[in-house]
């Protein structure tokens, strides 16, 4: 019973950490753009096209974070899945 409620204990700040950072990403991402096509016209697209035909998607989506350090990582993932 203790090592279940040691667990709990040190699991929750990890999640209350974790849920933190999404939510500031998110309201982020809300107060800067107001959409996925106002970000896709702060960018330079046909870049992330060649990266994302050379180095694969996952590096197109690194590329995209990259320049927008708080962007979540399913916007970009989107963003370059739409490309």
């Amino acid at each position: 019973m203790i090592s279940v409620l040691f667990f709990v204990a040190a699991l929750g700040p990890v999640c209350a950490e974790s849920y933190a950072q999404r939510r500031k990403r998110r309201e982020w991402y809300a107060s800067n753009f107001s959409s996925i096509d106002e970000l896709r016209a702060s960018l330079d697209m046909d870049e992330l096209r060649r990266i994302r035909a050379k180095k694969g998607e996952w590096l197109a989506v690194l590329a995209v974070r990259a320049r927008y350090r708080l962007l979540p990582k399913d916007v970009a993932r989107q963003l370059v899945r739409e490309l």
